[in-house]
């Protein structure tokens, strides 16, 4: 099978902490995330849309899902949708 002559790709990890988002793919992760979402990216041609997957995989059990809610309305989605990108959530936690 031919490869995609323009495949871009890219994965890792992103945190939600008290000041937004952080990202850091390798451990130790940040000691103040309350929430871990797994980011792949995928972009088969350079006229495709980006296409995003995020997977929670961790959140902290100890902080209330307000305070959770909160910091996603005041810094919103780890990736934000947009007219060239496809984002999936996934909520395993």
């Amino acid at each position: 099978m031919p490869t995609p002559e323009c495949l871009i790709s890219d994965s890792g990890y992103l945190h939600l902490s008290p000041a937004g988002w952080v990202r850091k793919d390798e451990q130790p992760f940040p000691a103040n995330r309350l929430e871990t979402w797994r980011y792949e990216m995928e972009r088969p041609a350079a006229d495709a849309k980006e296409r995003v997957h995020l997977t929670r995989i961790w959140a902290d059990p100890g902080v209330p899902g307000s305070r959770i809610a909160g910091l996603h309305a005041q810094f919103g989605d780890a990736v934000a949708a947009r007219k060239d990108r496809h984002v999936v959530l996934d909520c395993r936690v």
